[in-house]
C-alpha cells in the first residue's frame, strides 16, 4: 500500500465507534457501506466463496484482461472495508453470520424480500441476539407492495421512479421524445445514499432509545422522490416534465467547439449583451434582427451558425472563462479526463491516490462534503476476496486454525 494509507489519520473519523456488517452486491448496498467505512465506520463485506461479489466481474478491468481483483468497479465501491467469505445457506454458515452480527450496530443487505427470513437472518430474528441492530434492506421496490417480489435492474428502477420521462426531450418536431435513461447506475447509487442516510438516523434514533429497527429502503422510492416538483407539474397543470432540449432556442445554445461542447445562455437581456462582449461585439450583433430576444429567436438557426463560428475558434474552457469574467451564464459539457484535470476539484483534494495490490496506484473519488474536525480518508483499498478471513474469524471469533480449515473444506467460507 502507498504511505497515505499506512499512516494514521490526525484526527479521529467521524464514524470510527460504528460496526458494520455488509451483505450485498453491485452497487446499492456495497455504496451504502462504503459511504460508511469512507467516515471511519468499521466494514466486514461478506461475499460467497469462491465467486465473490458480482461486481467482481464487471469492468472496466486493467489492460482490458478480467479478473475478480481487478475491477474497476468493485475496487471503487468497496474501498475501507475488511473482506471475508461465508455462505449463510447452511445452518452453520447462518451460525457465524448471527456471531458476526452479535456485535455489531448495522447490517446492511440487498437480498430480494423473504431470503433473510428462509435463512433465519432476518430483522426479527437478528434482533433477538442483538436488540441494538439496525437492519438495512436494499431492494427494487420495498419489503411490502404488489412489486415487492419482482426482480429489476437499474435501468427498470430509473424508469419505474418516473426519471424516464423528466430526462426525454420534449421539442421535437415529431412531439416529445422517447423515455431515456443516463447512462450508469445512477439509480443505484441514489439507493444507496438513501440507505446511509436512513441507517443513521436509525442510529441516531437507537442511540437514544436503546432499541435498533429494519428500515425498509425502496430503490424505486428514491428515484421518485427526486423529481417531487414533476408531480406538483402534473397535479396543478396536467402537463409531464420533461427536458427543455430545444438547441435552436436562441437563449440557450449548445454549441461546437475546439474540443468539445459548451452550453451558453443568454435568457436575460444583460446576460444576452455581456455574451456578445465575450464574442468580441461581432458587428451581426449589431444588426435589428438581433436587438430583441424575440427577433432573436425568429433567427435562431442563423443566431446558432454565427455563434458556432466565434465557438469553434476556442476551447471550451477559454470560452467559459470569457463568459463568467462578463457575468455570462456558461459552462463546458466536461468528459471525465476534464473532470479528472479539473483545477477546482484537485484543489479541494477530491481525487485521491491509492496502491492496490493487483491493480497499482490509481485515483479514487472522495467526498463531495467535508469535515473540519472528523475528516474523511482512504485508509485502505478494496479487499481481496477473503483477505480478511484469518484477522476477523481467528482474531475477532477466536476460531482455531483447525476449523477454519474445516469450514473451508466444506464451502462455508
Amino acid at each position: 500500500m502507498c504511505e497515505d494509507l499506512k499512516s494514521e489519520p490526525i484526527h479521529k473519523s467521524a464514524l470510527s465507534d460504528l460496526r458494520v456488517i455488509e451483505f450485498g452486491e453491485m452497487v446499492a448496498a456495497p455504496f451504502c457501506a462504503k459511504l460508511l467505512a469512507d467516515l471511519g465506520a468499521e466494514v466486514t463485506k461478506i461475499e460467497r466463496p469462491e465467486r465473490g461479489d458480482v461486481a467482481r466481474t464487471y469492468g472496466p478491468f486493467k489492460n482490458d484482461v478480467p479478473h475478480p481483483e481487478r475491477s474497476g468497479l468493485f475496487l471503487y465501491l468497496n474501498t475501507n472495508k475488511q473482506g471475508v467469505t461465508l455462505s449463510p445457506t447452511s445452518p452453520e454458515g447462518a451460525a457465524i453470520f448471527k456471531e458476526l452480527v452479535a456485535d455489531a450496530d448495522v447490517l446492511v443487505e440487498s437480498n430480494p424480500p423473504g431470503v433473510m427470513k428462509r435463512l433465519g437472518l432476518d430483522y426479527p430474528s437478528l434482533k433477538q441476539i442483538n436488540p441494538r441492530i439496525v437492519v438495512t434492506s436494499i431492494t427494487p421496490f420495498g419489503q411490502t407492495g404488489p412489486y415487492s417480489d419482482y426482480r429489476a435492474f437499474n435501468l427498470n428502477i430509473w424508469h419505474a421512479g418516473g426519471l424516464g420521462y423528466i430526462w426525454r426531450e420534449r421539442f421535437l418536431e415529431d412531439g416529445p421524445g422517447p423515455p431515456l435513461k443516463a447512462a450508469g447506475t445512477l439509480a443505484d447509487y441514489h439507493a444507496g445514499v438513501a440507505a446511509a442516510i436512513a441507517t443513521m438516523c436509525a442510529i441516531a434514533r437507537r442511540d437514544f432509545s436503546g432499541i435498533g429497527q429494519h428500515v425498509d429502503v425502496s430503490a424505486q422510492e428514491t428515484i421518485a422522490s427526486c423529481i417531487g416538483a414533476a408531480f406538483a407539474n402534473l397535479q396543478i397543470t396536467g402537463q409531464i416534465a420533461g427536458r427543455a432540449t430545444d438547441t435552436r432556442s436562441a437563449t440557450m445554445q449548445l454549441l461546437p467547439c475546439k474540443d468539445g461542447s459548451v452550453q451558453l445562455t443568454g435568457r436575460e437581456e444583460y446576460q444576452w449583451e455581456a455574451m456578445v462582449d465575450a464574442m468580441g461585439n461581432p458587428e451581426w450583433a449589431k444588426e435589428d434582427w438581433c436587438q430583441t430576444k424575440q427577433s432573436r429567436a425568429e433567427n435562431a438557426d442563423v443566431l446558432r451558425l454565427l455563434m458556432t463560428e466565434w465557438t469553434m475558434k476556442h476551447t471550451k474552457q477559454e470560452i467559459v472563462e470569457l463568459a463568467q469574467d462578463r457575468r455570462s451564464p456558461a459552462s463546458m459539457m466536461a468528459d471525465m479526463s476534464d473532470v479528472m484535470a479539473d483545477k477546482h476539484l484537485r484543489s479541494r483534494d477530491f481525487f485521491v491516490a491509492a496502491d492496490h495490490p493487483e491493480v497499482g496506484v490509481a485515483e479514487y473519488p472522495s467526498a463531495s462534503y467535508s469535515f473540519s474536525e472528523t475528516p474523511w480518508s482512504l485508509r485502505r483499498t478494496a479487499p481481496l476476496l477473503g483477505e480478511h478471513n484469518q484477522e476477523i474469524y481467528a482474531n475477532r471469533l477466536n476460531y482455531s486454525e483447525e476449523r477454519l480449515a474445516e469450514l473451508g473444506k466444506a464451502g462455508i467460507i
